[in-house]
């Protein structure tokens, strides 16, 4: 354990004991703790700014991970008119699908978002084919 601790790059087995409590403790806050943390530490206007560089990390990495070729089809299904595109999403990306949706409309026909509530899609879905 002590080489492990090592050639992680802690001095010892007792610092990494310490970061990884430290680590646990930090990962067991809510949201809400986190937040007053991050406000307590540098405003509203670095919190806003933190997240949006953040956010704009996390798109920029995943649109870097999507293979050219498999962008290139999803741009060549959607905009095939004659096709219906059918959305729906979870509980945090049913708001992509509705941004997706309203966009999508405004291009072509045929764009249908499933509702929100789990036992409404049933029908949608079976009619999709």
């Amino acid at each position: 354990m002590v080489r492990f601790a090592l050639r992680l790059g802690f001095r010892g087995l007792v610092e990494l004991q310490q970061a990884l409590r430290a680590e646990l403790s930090w990962r067991s806050n809510g949201p809400l703790q986190l937040l007053d943390r991050r406000q307590t530490a540098g405003g509203h206007a670095e919190l806003m700014e933190t997240s949006l560089q953040a956010t704009c990390h996390a798109i920029s990495q995943s649109l870097r991970h999507i293979p050219a070729f498999d962008m290139q089809q999803a741009i060549e299904l959607l905009s095939q008119g004659g096709k219906r595109v059918t959305l729906g999403g979870g509980r945090f990306s049913q708001s992509l699908a509705i941004y997706l949706e309203r966009h999508l409309r405004q291009l072509r026909p045929q764009v249908m978002l499933l509702p929100e509530v789990p036992h409404q899609r049933i029908l949608p879905i079976v009619d999709a084919g």
